[in-house]
Order: C-alpha cells, then structure tokens, then sequence
C-alpha cells in the first residue's frame, strides 16, 4: 500500500491500513514475515522516523543517534524497529490453509529495485545474513536467516533500554 499498490485480501481490497504482509515457503516448513519499505521512509526526513505514536518511538530515536540522521538510520528503523515489532506481535495462527505454528519463522523486507545496492550494503554493514531477490525487475524482496530474525527483537528492545537508561 505504501507503494502505492492495492492490497487484496481474500480477493476484496483490504482498506484497513497496512497488513501482515507473509511469504510462504511450504516446501520448505518456514515462512518470512514482510516489512514494506518505500522510498519515503528511506529519506531523512522520514515520517517513520519522526513518529510518536508507536511503542517502537524509543528504538527510532535510537537509531537516529546511532546513525547521525541519516539513510542509514531510516533503514536501521525499518529493519530492528519496524519489521522486529512485526515479528513480536505477528499473531496469525493460520492463512489459507497453511498452519504457522507449525513453520519456522523468518524476517523479510519488500522495497523497490532501485535501493537494492544501498539496502545490501547497509545489511552488509551490519553484518546481516540476507538473499536477496528480485521481483518482476520492479521489486527487491530480502530474506534474512533464521538466526537474524531471532535477533531483531532483541536488538529493539535493547535500543528501548538505552535511551530509556541515558
């Protein structure tokens, strides 16, 4: 949606705000759990990085210090603020016949082509194991390993505690 898309949920528009956006991998037994990131959230001037409302404010302000304010900062924020509080609070137990509690569960984020070379090289920057993927030469859909999606909660809430220990 933010890109400007519309989202279907079993076949009506779903008008309701952003949803859970999942990538299942059946064959495999896992699932990756989506974060969409557009180019206005990579900006400096990013809305996502100015919010108040939203728990994950404290992690935001973080990442801005942490980043000096700038891109680099915006894609710290989706990745350990966003797409981390995605993954907690992630709460489907089932989807279209496919039982999640059952699948092993990965992060993933969904970003236009054009920032493919700059979001890899901040994921490599900060040491994340991640495939990358190109949709339809239109979208990058990244995958992170298992061990990094467990990470990103951890990460969040340890920012939390930083600034809320300064």
């Amino acid at each position: 949606m933010k890109l400007g898309l519309t989202v279907l949920v079993n076949g009506a528009e779903y008008r309701s705000g952003k949803p859970d956006i999942v990538v299942v991998y059946p064959d495999k037994g896992k699932y990756y759990l989506s974060e969409v990131i557009s180019d206005e959230c990579i900006r400096e001037d990013s809305k996502r990085l100015q919010s108040t409302n939203r728990g994950e404010n404290e992690s935001r302000n973080y990442c801005l210090k942490r980043y000096g304010n700038t891109r680099a900062g915006s894609w710290a924020a989706s990745i350990y603020c966003d797409l981390a509080g995605g993954l907690e609070l992630f709460n489907y137990n089932q989807l279209m016949g496919i039982n999640f509690s059952k699948l092993q569960r990965y992060a993933a984020v969904i970003y236009p082509l054009a920032l493919l070379e700059e979001g890899e090289a901040f994921f490599t920057q900060e040491k994340l194991q991640f495939r990358s993927l190109n949709v339809a030469d239109y979208f990058a859909l990244t995958l992170f390993s298992q061990a990094d999606s467990a990470r990103l909660g951890e990460i969040r809430r340890f920012m939390q505690f930083l600034m809320a220990n300064r």
